[in-house]
């Protein structure tokens, strides 16, 4: 996008106010239940929500010789007897031969806000197959952080270790007992700072079958960490990181070829990348909608600018 050329005195700041309307998916799921189903034989340990059509999704049983708990279906289970703000979590894990993902949850609020890392299993030895992306007002992160991907085995039908330390605002992931961490996160982007630990698992398009096995789970929560702002890194030169943004407005099927009238604007600051997540301000809308941001850029003389911009998904 390039801005027109506007001849004025050398001595005048030009500006220019750059509006962008954004689209935001419709699907969302229904309102979330929170009716608690304990998993038979865990002596209410562990837990799932959802009602009894999420029950047998997970259940504890002997996987390689081992006392485990099996995993299907995306189904979030809990520890019930844990408050989680910093700590260790530790575990080992066995993917089987179709399973997918592994997701790792800890300052769980609910469904749609907490923090989340991914492990790939049909990535193993990839550069994505770790991967850490917070859920927030019910919107997935995944697509808006690829520099949070990391590079790890996780072979079938075999007991790999797992551990994850978190500290404040950070946090560290090891894989296989490796002194080395994989991954490292030195500044959490989720909204949430406490609450429970879950795992799910799953096997695409087939939620009917076991994707994964965790066994000798351990959750070590400590004294939780000060929390201090932290100093966030540089963003690249040019980077525009001042934004306002308007709450959601219901979208139009047609081109928006105007600025509706807008009396609201909500002040927002760029992430280091230059990342703007909208989701972070409003919670995902049960319709279509459309955000609109705007920034101002001033020049000291006339001339052509360009304007990178980048968006996901709509």
């Amino acid at each position: 996008m390039r801005t027109r050329q506007v001849k004025r005195p050398r001595s005048i700041t030009l500006t220019r106010v750059v509006f962008i309307s954004l689209a935001l998916s419709l699907s969302v799921a229904a309102q979330e239940k929170v009716d608690r189903i304990t998993i038979e034989g865990s002596n209410g340990q562990w837990y799932v929500e959802g009602g009894n059509e999420r029950a047998g999704d997970a259940r504890l049983a002997d996987f390689l010789g081992r006392p485990s708990l099996l995993l299907k279906n995306s189904t979030q289970v809990m520890r019930s007897d844990v408050e989680f703000v910093d700590g260790t979590v530790e575990f080992d894990l066995a993917p089987m031969q179709e399973g997918n993902f592994v997701g790792i949850i800890f300052r769980r609020v609910s469904f749609g806000n907490h923090e989340n890392i991914y492990l790939r299993l049909h990535r193993s030895g990839l550069y994505n197959a770790v991967q850490y992306a917070p859920r927030m007002n019910f919107s997935p992160t995944w697509q808006l952080y690829p520099e949070f991907n990391a590079i790890a085995e996780f072979p079938r039908n075999a007991w790999t270790h797992v551990r994850v330390e978190v500290r404040g605002p950070q946090m560290e992931i090891y894989v296989n007992k490796q002194d080395n961490r994989v991954l490292a996160v030195d500044r959490l982007r989720g909204t949430t700072d406490k609450g429970s630990i879950s795992f799910w698992a799953r096997v695409n398009d087939k939620p009917a079958e076991w994707a994964a096995a965790l066994s000798n789970v351990s959750i070590r929560p400590s004294s939780a960490t000060k929390r201090e702002s932290v100093s966030r890194a540089a963003s690249p030169a040019g980077t525009l990181r001042s934004w306002e943004l308007a709450a959601p407005l219901k979208a139009e099927t047609k081109t928006i070829t105007r600025v509706p009238e807008i009396k609201e604007w909500e002040a927002v600051e760029a992430e280091e990348s230059g990342l703007i997540n909208i989701n972070r301000a409003f919670r995902r809308s049960p319709t279509r909608a459309t955000v609109f941001a705007r920034t101002t850029v001033n020049a000291t003389q006339a001339r052509l600018s360009l304007l990178e911009l980048g968006y996901s998904d709509d």
